[in-house]
């Protein structure tokens, strides 16, 4: 209970209201926990009860230290942000960026702390060691002017603030004296997530804007910025990328940041990579154009295009370190650069030039409204439903099967990834599964192997998995479990098997006359060739902390996944498909079946075409067995050996 309750502290954000804690657990097991002096500090600021966690943990400065220390082993940057830029430099960093070595986990444990993720544990020790924050700017609290005598501005890399405030002194009311300067009105450029939350306990003092919502447009009018009307409409033009204008009257200009004559600008929440555990922070997603004019998010394999090494956080992370930098990645076997000063994206191969784009993801006030409900203790932090969901088929409980279009890009996107291995077949409908509870232990899955893969993102893929149509329900609602959906075969593992191809997928649909088969995202991370005695991942050193996430049929090029753990699954869509006809059906088992040609002579066909003995006897077999169907189709497949 006690790990608990300091990992609830330190997820929001160091200190909770007695009250709010007391709610939620047993009075006086809590009462009782949080009198240990070691871990919580009681204190009651402003009136208010509040518990501060704290700990006597320090990080180790000793740069060639062998280990006989008691301090934690961890670079500063890396445990402020999850990276480090000095590993891009010649000399590299003095410093680990390695939470789980051997020596840390030791300290941790003896600190009663291994449970904390990165983000948790750099919270509580930047409240215990005053040595971790820079020091006050003491010209910033002398002087006239917005940054008082101090030369450097926002440059400066000391603390801006009051020292009186931070001594717990009233600054406001008792400086009313001679002594008192008048400092000139700030300019608020980002809005405060505490008042969006529900309240700030600066108010008006806040160095941050006040507003409902994580964005805010405004327009400059004389001297003064005020806000624009339609607000949350403007916000969902920009968003979309292929919008220069929004819909609005007049409209602004995305582009050059105008409506008419006059500035526009956009205030919105810090950074979502800036503050991880932090709700109603802002989330930039990039887009690439390609040559008929669509814009594609980066690491998407939409409209045909190869998939890239490179999504949006890893290019947002690369670019809140150097916005002038230029960045190198692959999308299948092209590489590519992409300039953050000039937004364009060169083929290092032909030279070929696309515009990028970086937009926020579009957060309505109803998503805003959702995140502002306290979660109950222990709950995970759970990120909201996809854009592209139906909003009004959203049950509280259980699931809609919501049918695509076939004219929409996401219909298009699952067609072809299925006709890669799939011909012959004729695709019914495609449903997308929108199963909210479902999709929040998935999202929440993959935050825990990200925050373990020290911040870094995991392995997901789009995998087929073909079923009965018995257990299709089951699946949607309760999501996969080999033990009550059965198996076929365990030979890499006892878990549930998901395939890169539908067409291995499609052995195990059942002989109904409609086949149904799930398009699922899947948390493969780390894998390893598996074997049928394993219930979960192997080791990866051979101790009980560092498993694989999955396992494979091939490392090198792995085509079967087996994973163990449902919540590394979300079924997405339900592809219910059925054979063209029965003279396909007779052919589709032969594998060498995959051209169609005008109805001609069979012998003469086949005399013409193939000479060797073996390939006749099999284009044979295959025309015999359309014949012994008792049709006459006008077109016939024809048997095409490899290398022919």
């Amino acid at each position: 209970m006690e790990s608990e309750i300091l990992k609830f502290i330190c997820a929001s954000e160091g200190a909770v209201n007695t009250v709010d804690l007391v709610s939620n657990l047993d009075s006086t097991t809590v009462s009782e926990i949080i009198c240990n002096r070691e871990k919580f500090v009681v204190c009651c600021p402003k009136g208010q009860p509040k518990v501060v966690a704290w700990t006597k943990l320090r990080l180790c400065r000793a740069k060639d230290c062998q280990g006989t220390c008691s301090g934690l082993h961890l670079c500063k940057n890396f445990l402020f942000s999850g990276s480090c830029h000095f590993t891009r430099l010649r000399r590299g960093c003095n410093f680990s960026h390695e939470l789980n070595s051997d020596h840390n986990e030791r300290v941790l444990r003896e600190h009663e702390l291994e449970s904390l993720s990165r983000a948790e544990l750099c919270t509580l020790l930047l409240q215990s060691d005053n040595t971790l924050l820079p020091p006050i700017c003491h010209d910033y609290n002398n002087g006239d002017g917005v940054f008082g005598r101090c030369t450097e501005g926002d440059g400066c890399k000391r603390l801006h603030i009051c020292e009186r405030y931070l001594n717990d002194n009233k600054n406001t009311d008792n400086e009313n004296g001679p002594n008192k300067r008048q400092r000139p009105v700030r300019d608020k450029t980002e809005i405060c997530m505490y008042f969006i939350k529900g309240h700030c306990k600066h108010e008006d003092k806040c160095y941050k804007a006040h507003d409902k919502m994580p964005y805010r447009w405004e327009v400059k009018e004389g001297d003064q910025w005020t806000a624009l009307p339609e607000n949350e409409a403007i916000e969902k033009d920009y968003c979309d990328p292929k919008n220069t204008y929004s819909g609005s009257t007049p409209p602004v200009h995305f582009d050059t940041m105008t409506c008419g004559q006059n500035k526009v600008r956009r205030l919105s929440t810090t950074n979502s990579l800036l503050e991880p555990t932090f709700i109603h922070t802002t989330v930039w997603l990039w887009y690439w154009e390609d040559e008929f004019g669509k814009w594609n998010m980066y690491a998407s394999a939409s409209g045909g295009h190869k998939e890239a090494d490179m999504d949006s956080t890893k290019l947002e992370q690369k670019f809140l370190e150097n916005d002038k930098d230029v960045v190198e990645f692959t999308a299948g076997s092209q590489s590519y650069s992409l300039s953050f000063q000039d937004m364009i994206q060169t083929n290092k191969h032909y030279g070929t030039k696309r515009l990028v784009k970086r937009r926020p993801q579009f957060v309505s006030a109803a998503d805003v409204l959702a995140k502002r409900v306290r979660r109950p203790l222990g709950q995970p932090n759970f990120c909201t439903i996809p854009d592209h969901w139906d909003k009004t088929q959203i049950p509280a409980t259980g699931y809609k099967r919501v049918s695509l279009q076939r004219s929409s890009d996401e219909f298009k996107e699952i067609e072809a990834l299925f006709c890669k291995t799939m011909r012959g077949f004729d695709i019914i409908k495609i449903e997308r599964i929108q199963n909210k509870a479902l999709w929040e232990v998935f999202q929440w899955q993959k935050n825990q192997m990200k925050s373990n893969n020290f911040g870094c993102n995991v392995t997901e893929k789009k995998l087929f998995h073909g079923t009965d149509s018995k257990h299709v329900d089951a699946i949607c609602l309760t999501n996969f479990d080999w033990r009550i959906c059965g198996t076929h075969g365990t030979a890499f593992g006892k878990g549930s098997y998901f395939a890169r191809d539908a067409k291995y997928s499609h052995s195990y649909t059942g002989d109904s006359d409609i086949r149904s088969m799930f398009v699922s995202r899947v948390l493969v991370g780390d894998f390893t060739r598996g074997s049928s005695s394993y219930c979960r991942p192997p080791s990866k050193d051979g101790g009980d902390v560092n498993f694989y996430h999955s396992c494979v049929d091939d490392v090198i090029n792995p085509a079967i996944f087996v994973v163990f753990e449902k919540h590394q699954i979300y079924p997405e869509y339900l592809l219910q498909y059925k054979t063209l006809n029965p003279f396909v059906a007779a052919a589709a088992s032969c594998p060498g079946c995959h051209f169609l040609v005008d109805r001609a002579d069979p012998l003469e066909l086949a005399v013409r075409s193939f000479q060797a003995p073996v390939y006749r006897k099999i284009w044979f077999s295959c025309i015999a067995r359309a014949y012994e169907l008792k049709t006459t189709p006008s077109l016939l497949f024809v048997c095409i050996p490899p290398g022919v």
